[in-house]
């Protein structure tokens, strides 16, 4: 019975893991172990060494005052840049800095790739009052490229419950995300009559596009061992209106460039991870992960590509948005 329940738990969680940020875990492994006294109050360190993939989309919004009256209410324009896949790989360590003080931090590094295509949306201006949008003017597709990735991330935190076995800390953290895309060749399709109806772009890089996140979160680990062997860890994180965001659009064939700086946006990502001791110094575990942050919307500025002088863009606003979700694999060796 003991051994059904066990892998009907793990079943369970693998299968809840792969819908579960890169997030650094703040707690060490060995501090699970109680049985020794003087291991509640000893330095601990965990050096992780992480590779996976991600998959989903990043979204850049262009919103317009149709009415002139400082209500960003219409979306102009909308274009979904494909993650399909990110692979990535990256170094964490893990803490214990102090009885009960916990600290994690880490970088991710993604590779250069294909992933899916961007898509291009563009609305006219509506004839009907907000939130309607106008008639679809044109949608343009492009093959994308993922050009780099790059993850970051610290975080503190205090074990609030600590038993045998099981420990659960609540910390506050900073995450930063990089994504920068090109969309190269392609073809479009105009809805409003503009002449010709559709084509093709030239056989070169006709968008880039860069999203980076700056983060504040309060964050709560969660980790239990399960048996002698085997452990789960579940991290979960919120930053309740503390994201931000730059974005830069270039349009190469019209040579304009366009920064967005949408802002107090609410974001939350989680991890799960089954761990498995090996060694007893050696931890392999699989990780699952997700990230969400619904559209936020800021400022925008416009000028030529690689200009000095950017001008606001009147009655405009940029927004950027993310949902992605994927894996991880990891080997963990204990240091201290």
């Amino acid at each position: 019975m003991n051994k059904q329940l066990l892998l009907l738990i793990t079943t369970l969680f693998i299968s809840i893991s792969l819908c579960f940020a890169q997030h650094a875990p703040g707690i060490p492994l060995k501090a699970l172990d109680h049985r020794n006294p003087e291991n509640d109050n000893s330095f601990l360190f965990d050096l992780t060494v992480d590779t996976g993939m991600l998959f989903g989309e990043m979204q850049e919004y262009v919103y317009y005052d149709n009415y002139n009256d400082g209500n960003i209410n219409y979306m102009l324009s909308r274009l979904d840049w494909d993650i399909m896949p990110s692979v990535y790989a990256g170094l964490t360590a893990s803490m214990r800095i102090a009885p009960r003080w916990y600290m994690g931090f880490g970088a991710w590094f993604g590779f250069p790739m294909r992933s899916g295509y961007m898509e291009d949306r563009d609305w006219d201006l509506p004839n009907e009052n907000p939130p309607f949008n106008g008639e679809l003017g044109r949608i343009s597709t492009h093959d994308n490229f993922i050009e780099h990735t790059v993850f970051a991330d610290i975080n503190a935190g205090y074990g609030v419950i600590e038993e045998v076995g099981m420990i659960l800390s609540l910390s506050l953290g900073f995450t930063y995300r990089r994504f920068s895309f090109s969309g190269k060749n392609g073809s479009f399709l105009d809805y409003d009559g503009v002449s010709p109806p559709s084509g093709t772009y030239p056989e070169m890089t006709v968008i880039t596009y860069e999203q980076n996140w700056f983060i504040a979160y309060l964050g709560g680990e969660f980790m239990a061992a399960l048996t002698d062997i085997l452990s789960i860890r579940l991290c979960v994180t919120a930053s309740p209106f503390m994201s931000f965001v730059f974005g830069r659009d270039r349009h190469i064939t019209n040579n304009e460039e366009f920064h967005d700086y949408p802002q107090f946006g609410f974001r939350t990502s989680g991890s799960a991870a089954l761990q498995v001791d090996l060694l007893d110094s050696v931890l392999l575990s699989v990780n699952g992960i997700i990230n969400y942050a619904p559209s936020l919307q800021g400022i925008s500025f416009d000028g030529p590509i690689g200009s000095d002088s950017f001008i606001p863009s009147y009655g405009i606003n940029g927004g950027a948005s993310e949902l992605t979700f994927g894996f991880s694999f990891s080997g963990t060796i204990r240091l201290f």
